[in-house]
């Protein structure tokens, strides 16, 4: 159940550059920020701006092994967290601006450390919008073929993580996909994920309503059923239980 973490980052990708932003910490050239901005422009990631919170809820499919499973996202500020059920086996996975900790039957209540919780922190809602005030250098890498489409390949890159390589239309600027490395318990694992359509949400931004990942030899189908934003959360809801 280790992968929860990439499907939860998948529900919204965190594509797009705000211009002109005085916090701004990555480094970045004129032509990778050009593609970020009109990236964000088609992802029309203006109107995610006011979002304070939100409550994300997708069902996940093995497709060769015809498993279903749930898996529920609640963020808020720099808050995020992740309950995945897969086959009865569930999974919480949480980050409460501080401490970011994890807890199933196979390996208990833990803490995590290092580049698995930088991945957790890189997926809170501050950096939805602004990866590049997370990241240490976001620059296009080449042109290339993803999913069939002439895509811009993005690499974002950050100490004490794996690279991570995003890929945008390059005809539409809309997101379609990410290849990641996830560090787990279990060691790294190479991970994809392919959009396969977008919806509009009634405040107006884009956010996939199907994806595709790839890892492990499995193929895991990922469909948005619902998301609300700018819901009431207990601050409570993310901090670790007590042992």
């Amino acid at each position: 159940m280790r992968f929860s973490i990439y499907l939860a980052i998948c529900l919204i990708l965190q594509f797009g550059c705000v211009a002109k932003d005085t916090l701004v910490k990555a480094k970045m050239d004129e032509k990778t920020k050009e593609i970020l901005e009109k990236n964000a422009k088609a992802m029309k990631t203006e109107n995610f701006k006011e979002v304070k919170s939100l409550i994300a809820e997708a069902k996940i499919n093995l497709l060769k092994m015809n498993i279903n499973g749930t898996i529920v996202t609640k963020q808020k500020d720099d808050k995020i967290h992740i309950q995945s059920n897969m086959a009865n086996m569930e999974e919480v996975t949480a980050y409460d601006g501080k401490t970011a900790w994890s807890e199933n039957l196979s390996t208990g209540m833990r803490n995590i450390e290092g580049a698995e919780k930088l991945t957790l922190i890189s997926a809170t809602l501050p950096f939805y919008l602004n990866p590049e005030r997370f990241y240490d250098e976001i620059k296009l890498n080449r042109e290339v073929q993803f999913n069939n489409k002439l895509c811009y390949e993005i690499l974002l890159i950050k100490e004490g993580m794996d690279q991570t390589t995003l890929y945008i239309d390059s005809k539409t600027f809309l997101s379609i996909g990410e290849k990641r490395i996830l560090t787990t318990p279990m060691g790294k694992i190479p991970v994809e994920a392919v959009i396969n359509d977008y919806l509009e949400h009634e405040k107006g931004f884009l956010y996939p309503k199907s994806m595709t990942q790839s890892m492990m030899n499995m193929q895991i189908s990922i469909i948005l059923n619902d998301l609300k934003v700018n819901v009431e959360i207990d601050d409570k809801t993310f901090e670790k239980p007590a042992q």
